[in-house]
């Protein structure tokens, strides 16, 4: 499982693929901001329609919270600018400026710092709920809709939504998310927790009986070149890797 999911800034080629897959905003965040500086009005029509559009699709909730927050700033410095060349311009009472600036100021930061702590909170949210989808996974070879729904407690439109971003940005990498059936099947490199612990244990008790058996030289503990591994070998002994399948060799 890649947890890459909810890390704060996604990596180019992650960018990328998101791209190709055509997981995108509906407008995009620059556009609303330039209509928030402009006229206002048509700012908030166009987070208002972008925010619809992200309904089902959370992994852009907070970030349609933090663009909000943006907005109530870039507002609030529009008119902080409008009221002090006005009262440049016409020599007004620099308490009565000074007063609107501060009543601007602390009326605009509230919903603010409101959006950006909401925002924070969702991504959490979000977050709590891939780690699900990712612990299902690692012990299932086929998950289907149903059961991540169940699982995380979510409707299914925004499992589908969630499950074509996570594909993605590679945050299943034994698993493909296949949209026809609607299930997260398991590649053909994928081996469940409960087996990785079998393997794990296997390899360990086979450690102790080779460092107890060993009567032509001191045994080693030799690095997987394929996962890195450790594997403890004998003088002269090669022996694939539990973990990768790599041929591991005593040097």
């Amino acid at each position: 499982m890649n947890t890459s999911g909810q890390q704060a800034v996604l990596r180019q080629d992650q960018r990328q693929a998101l791209e190709d897959a055509g997981i995108k905003p509906a407008i995009k965040g620059w556009v609303i901001l330039l209509g928030m500086a402009v006229f206002f009005p048509i700012g908030f029509l166009l987070l208002f329609i972008r925010s619809f559009k992200h309904w089902s699709k959370r992994f852009w909730h907070a970030y349609d919270l933090r663009l909000a927050g943006h907005s109530f700033v870039i507002i609030a410095l529009v008119l902080i600018q409008i009221a002090t060349i006005g009262s440049s311009n016409h020599q007004g009472d620099p308490d009565v400026t000074t007063s609107f600036i501060t009543t601007i100021s602390i009326v605009f930061a509230i919903p603010a710092l409101i959006c950006y702590f909401v925002a924070s909170g969702k991504k959490k949210l979000v977050q709590k709920d891939y780690l699900a989808y990712g612990h299902l996974a690692s012990d299932k070879r086929v998950v289907t809709l149903a059961e991540l729904a169940l699982f995380s407690q979510r409707r299914e439109k925004e499992v589908i939504e969630d499950m074509k971003y996570l594909s993605a940005i590679g945050y299943f990498p034994h698993h493909t998310w296949d949209a026809a059936t609607g299930r997260l099947v398991g590649k053909d490199s994928f081996r469940s927790s409960s087996d990785m612990r079998s393997s794990y244990e296997a390899s360990q008790e086979s450690a102790a009986a080779k460092a107890q058996s060993s009567s032509q030289g001191a045994a080693k503990s030799m690095e997987c070149p394929g996962c890195g591994a450790s594997v403890l070998l004998a003088v002269g002994e090669k022996q694939e890797c539990e973990f990768c399948g790599s041929l591991v060799t005593y040097s």
